[in-house]
């Protein structure tokens, strides 16, 4: 008897072990495939849509005053000119 002899005999006594290690890796390789498939499109989805707004985005605030907090505790604020 040769090794892999003695590998496909257990395989073929432990037919339910053999099972749920299959159904394992499927589910490990489908939920990884699913990842990166997500991760792709939304790194292309986000790319192509700065492309449309271009290098000169400007982004300002809606009110000329800024109120900072940390913690729950009141650090005063900020103002600025809009123009």
């Amino acid at each position: 008897m040769k090794l892999h002899d003695i590998a496909f005999n257990n395989l073929r006594r432990r037919k339910g072990k053999v099972f749920f290690l299959v159904m394992g890796l499927l589910v490990g390789v489908a939920s990884v495939v699913a990842l990166l498939t997500t991760t792709s499109t939304l790194e292309e989805d986000i790319a192509h849509k700065m492309d449309e707004f271009g290098a000169n985005i400007l982004i300002t605030p809606r009110s000329e005053g800024l109120s900072l907090t940390y913690g729950g505790l009141s650090l005063g604020g900020l103002s600025f000119d809009l123009k």
